[in-house]
């Protein structure tokens, strides 16, 4: 290898380390500010959104690693230094959400009239049971996603209006979420329990594949 290609090397090395830490250092940044602000909510549900954070957080940080570790294994045995570039580039477009995402996981419908904190609930309980990522009426949720009610009517983000019935696509394991969604006294008996007569308003089945849309809307 000569002088040339040693510094191609070295250069192409140091602008995926650089990519790969900035965006990191990002995504721990958010977390972590995020978890500071919850812990001041003294709340079941603040509890819940907190280990999410920490769990996602850490999940990212171990398959960043695992994916750090292979672009230098590529480069480092003769693969083209631009294509191992681009292929990161195209990671961290994924991750923030600029690209359509899609995987096995679960379509949830329900044709109820729900509060936000039944959304709240609902949604957390996706995110114990292992949802990697989450849309909801065609709307990708994100850890800056946030319901609110006014005057009666249920809101996204404070600017969208949220119609029944209500689609979640999930990504993640199959059988994790569908156990978890379905056990005795989960999140879908609770809503029984409080909509008597709405075993019809339900619809869950697994999906070889889940398509879901790009970021478009953020909080307000």
């Amino acid at each position: 290898m000569n002088l040339n290609s040693r510094i191609i090397l070295r250069d192409s090395i140091l602008l995926i380390l650089g990519i790969i830490l900035g965006v990191l250092t990002i995504n721990q940044y958010q977390a972590t500010q995020q978890v500071i602000a919850l812990t001041s909510r003294d709340t079941t549900v603040s509890l819940v959104r907190q280990l999410h954070l920490i769990v996602s957080a850490n999940r990212d940080l171990k398959n960043e690693i695992s994916n750090l570790t292979e672009s230098l294994t590529e480069i480092q045995t003769g693969r083209n230094a631009r294509e191992v570039a681009r292929k990161a580039i195209e990671r961290y477009r994924l991750l923030a959400g600029e690209e359509n995402i899609e995987g096995k996981g679960i379509n949830l419908s329900l044709d109820l009239a729900l509060q936000p904190i039944w959304l709240v609930d609902l949604v957390n309980e996706l995110y114990i049971r292992g949802a990697e990522k989450i849309a909801l009426n065609g709307i990708l949720l994100t850890d800056h996603s946030s319901f609110a009610l006014s005057e009666g009517v249920p809101y996204l983000n404070a600017n969208l209006i949220l119609n029944t019935p209500y689609t979640l696509q999930v990504i993640g394991d199959q059988t994790t979420l569908m156990q978890g969604l379905t056990k005795r006294g989960g999140i879908l008996d609770r809503l029984k329990e409080q909509f008597p007569g709405s075993e019809d308003k339900f619809s869950l089945e697994a999906k070889d594949l889940v398509q879901l849309p790009s970021k478009q809307i953020k909080s307000s």
